[in-house]
């Protein structure tokens, strides 16, 4: 019978139960995602446990943890186990530390524990095979221990257990925690394990080390943790007094209890830099090299990520010196070599990485490695990472992948190094001796035909070089003649174009054809003067009431203007949009005068203050009193100060009696409102207005205005 699933549908007590029924031998094997486990089943019941191919079963710690071994015995046979190859159940019989029913106890009691472990599972899959055991899983001792478990007391006893694993995995995460206790704890325990366990917890006896002082499981004393833990009588021990633990251990030269404290610190404060330096050194100093490595190269790996790369380079350049045997290591380094930019440090870590793999036997590795670097990244086509790849290309056997490397060599680097190429393509030969190409250059090279083509080469280039020189000053001599001419004859009719409607594109035309060439340079910079020249023309062009050719001058030199004054021109546009009806009224006012009821209404109703520059601006322009009126009217409504400068102009030239007195009112309120900028603005045109003896008596009359209104403050009246 032979079957799986996973316990998303079916519970392994149930998987259990079937087999039970169903009188099967095979083996179970349960995997999920933080390991595997393999049950043993004989006949419908439990026969062994194994923790997964090539680990052992805990026998040493079980043996004394329940008391069936002397712990020192143990411990010495654990230290001089290490030098002979006998499984660990055979070296406790043989050294008569236990005897045989101790043993199929602790095999009992091991397989017992390790299915009550599999029980609180809630997602794993699982697979059942029939038949003989697969080698090199379970232990070969337990199998001849003969072990059987009845299916049913053992599901009743990991139901009993379930719900306890879930609340003690709360607390106790695995058996290297370490916790300390209350002073009073043990007095105040409610069992006398409890309590024995509450003695015990001094923050460096793990849950393990604890198990084995009171010989009891290691699921009963996590259970006591959890109890104490729920009482307020101990805690789990904090980083920092771990790490102290550690110092202390140091202080006394016990190395292998600092290096177990710095490791449990690690786990709560597995940032701290300092910590995970001290346990590198302290594994080196022990000897553990390999792991010292491994420290540093964690220590290494955080730096990178706080892209710290000169504190990384240094963590694997020591953990490389710990143990130069892991190519890991080598990798790592020269992927921070790269971000570093440092190309000679890069090429000498690439060869020392390519080096350990050949030593490890792993040549093609090692040229698949150089390969991928020196066909992309900073070290692409480098001399010395090529020379290396056709070797190690040479040692796999690809000897056509070993010719192409030297040849390329020789195509990159072999024209200024004669010996050089010969030395790569006696290389290539020797790998692809029938190769007629290779045979060819190197005959080639070393009969000096080669050299005299080069030179040959050179000379033909040398001669193209010069007649193209000669050929381009003639195309830019004859294009500098014709743009030349062409620039004269737009300036020479730039006079009869009062816009520039017709100058300006042709500027601009010619200044995009050739940029190199110095007319066309002219003409650009004479194009940039004619636009900002049409600008402000247009302005002027406003004022004279002429819209239609502001607005074509604008259209015109947009596209010649820089980005600030584009924008500018921008505005004028939507200016000229928005007042364009304007403008009409204004020019039939202006023909027929007051005659024209209609444009004199229109005109005068204008005023939404978007039109206050449009009255401001054309008010001094005005040609007729009957103009002035309707202006001065929406001036008299839209009552903005801003309007004092174009009111005096008017009131200076005009004969009509009404306008006057429109002019004066204006003038007053503006000198109301704001006294102080209103005599600033119209100072000057009084000034000059006073020198001219028809307006003095006007200027007179502003001036008495403005005084009325210079000593009340703004707004006061």
């Amino acid at each position: 019978m032979t079957f799986s699933g996973d316990l998303s549908g079916i519970g392994l007590g149930d998987v259990f139960q079937n087999l039970a029924g169903n009188r099967a031998t095979g083996t179970l094997h349960v995997r999920w995602d933080k390991g595997e486990r393999h049950v043993r089943v004989v006949e419908g019941q439990i026969a062994g446990w194994a923790p997964g191919p090539g680990r052992e079963l805990p026998l040493f710690d079980h043996v004394v943890e329940r008391g069936y071994a002397d712990p020192a015995a143990v411990a010495q046979l654990q230290n001089s186990a290490r030098k002979r190859r006998k499984r660990a159940a055979r070296l406790l019989r043989d050294e008569k530390i236990c005897d045989a029913d101790s043993l199929y106890n602790a095999f009992r009691e091991i397989t017992a524990e390790g299915v009550y472990e599999l029980l609180t599972l809630t997602t794993a899959t699982f697979a059942f095979s029939e038949g003989e055991p697969p080698p090199d899983v379970f232990d070969a001792d337990l199998l001849a221990a003969d072990v059987r478990l009845a299916v049913g007391p053992v599901l009743l006893e990991g139901a009993r257990r379930g719900d306890d694993y879930k609340r003690v995995r709360m607390v106790v995460g695995s058996d290297q925690d370490l916790f300390v206790a209350d002073a009073q704890a043990a007095e105040r325990a409610p069992d006398e394990l409890t309590a024995a366990v509450a003695a015990l917890l001094d923050g460096r006896t793990d849950v393990a080390g604890i198990a084995r002082a009171v010989q009891r499981s290691r699921f009963e004393v996590s259970c006591s943790l959890l109890t104490l833990v729920q009482q307020g009588l101990a805690r789990p021990s904090t980083g920092e007094e771990i790490a102290a633990l550690a110092e202390q251990a140091l202080s006394t030269e016990d190395r292998e209890e600092a290096i177990r404290l710095l490791g449990q610190a690690l786990v709560r404060l597995p940032r701290e830099a300092m910590l995970r330096r001290r346990l590198a050194e302290t594994l080196a100093a022990a000897g553990r090299k390999r792991e010292a490595a491994g420290e540093m190269a964690v220590l290494a790996f955080q730096a990178t990520e706080e892209e710290r790369y000169d504190d990384a380079m240094s963590h694997y350049e020591r953990s490389i010196a710990l143990d130069p045997a892991d190519v890991l290591l080598h990798q790592r380094r020269c992927e921070v070599l790269k971000r570093l930019g440092d190309k000679q440090a890069l090429r000498d870590g690439l060869l020392l990485w390519a080096q350990r793999l050949e030593n490890l036997g792993l040549a093609d590795r090692a040229c698949e490695v150089l390969s991928a670097h020196v066909d992309a990244g900073p070290l692409r086509n480098d001399q010395q990472l090529l020379l290396r790849t056709a070797e190690l290309s040479k040692v796999n056997g690809n000897l056509p992948g070993a010719a192409a490397r030297y040849v390329q060599i020789v195509d990159l680097f072999g024209g200024n190094d004669t010996n050089l190429e010969i030395r790569c393509l006696r290389a290539a030969l020797s790998a692809q001796p029938d190769d007629p190409a290779i045979q060819k250059r190197l005959s080639d090279i070393e009969t000096g035909r080669a050299a005299r083509r080069r030179r040959r080469h050179r000379l033909m280039l040398s001669l193209g070089s010069a007649a193209a020189v000669v050929i381009m000053i003639v195309v830019a001599a004859a294009q500098e003649m014709s743009t030349s001419r062409r620039l004269a004859a737009i300036l020479r009719d730039r006079p009869a174009d009062a816009l520039g409607t017709s100058t300006l594109p042709a500027l601009r035309e010619l200044a995009n054809e050739h940029s190199w060439v110095p007319s066309c340079q002219l003409a650009g910079a004479i194009e940039a003067e004619e636009a900002m020249r049409m600008l402000r023309a247009a302005e002027t062009l406003r004022l004279q009431m002429r819209v239609h050719d502001a607005q074509q001058a604008l259209a015109t030199a947009r596209e010649s203007l820089p980005t600030k004054s584009q924008q500018q021109a921008d505005d004028l546009v939507a200016q000229l949009h928005t007042e364009s009806p304007m403008f009409t009224w204004l020019q039939r006012v202006e023909r027929r005068g007051r005659d024209d009821g209609e444009a004199c209404e229109a005109l005068a109703r204008a005023t939404d203050p978007q039109y206050l520059a449009f009255h401001n601006d054309l008010l001094p322009h005005a040609s007729c009193d009957a103009t002035r009126e309707v202006m001065l009217r929406a001036l008299q409504v839209l009552d903005d100060p801003s309007c004092a400068d174009p009111v005096a102009r008017a009131y200076l030239v005009t004969r009509d009696r009404a306008v006057e007195r429109m002019c004066e009112g204006l003038i007053d309120s503006a000198a109301r409102k704001e006294p102080e900028r209103t005599r600033e603005t119209l100072a000057t045109l009084l000034e000059d207005a006073r020198e001219h003896p028809e307006r003095r008596a006007r200027a007179v009359r502003l001036l008495e205005i403005l005084t009325a209104h210079a000593a009340a403050p703004a707004g006061g009246r």
